[in-house]
């Protein structure tokens, strides 16, 4: 069954609620590179990292908060982007990629990005698979024992270039 995505400013309440319910491979992806793994923690990192960059809360229909996504800026021209879910992220996976080419990435290019990336648990295939498809391309390789557990992640990266792709594309 179709429901509408819905899309609301990112609030503690919501992004609580994704952090307490999220998938387990987000969990163990998000948790690995983070001192704490108390959700409020996460909250409190999350709204700040974000404001002002974009981040938002995603639903469908009335139903309860599925997605949250964020971009931060850690320096001019650079973005930090994140997203995590519950288990009904496939509910809103393709309106949400639709929203992130046609509305998030131009917003990034608009606020002077020249490079946007994230890092991902080299275990968590479905994220991968999800990034190559918004454009993401990854690149430095594997990132040996780069969590607090020993776990490898990848780097995924978006360039100048690679925002002109993906704008041509959700034309």
């Amino acid at each position: 069954m179709t429901r509408k995505m819905i899309l609301s400013p990112l609030n503690d309440g919501d992004l609580l609620y994704v952090a307490r319910n999220m998938r387990e491979a987000d969990k163990q992806e998000i948790y690995a590179t983070r001192w704490s793994e108390n959700p409020n923690v996460l909250v409190d990192d999350c709204m700040r990292a974000s404001s002002g960059a974009g981040a938002y809360t995603v639903m469908a229909g009335l139903e309860k908060p599925i997605a949250v996504l964020g971009a931060a800026q850690p320096w001019p021209g650079v973005f930090d982007v994140w997203c995590f879910a519950t288990p009904d992220f496939n509910k809103i996976a393709f309106s949400l990629t639709k929203h992130i080419r046609r509305v998030m990435i131009p917003l990034l290019i608009e606020r002077g990005a020249h490079r946007a990336h994230c890092r991902s648990l080299a275990s968590h295939t479905e994220a991968h698979e999800w990034l190559k498809m918004l454009g993401a391309r990854e690149r430095m390789g594997v990132l040996k024992d780069w969590g607090k557990g020993g776990e490898d992640f990848l780097m995924f990266q978006w360039h100048l270039e690679d925002f002109a792709q993906q704008s041509e594309a959700a034309a």
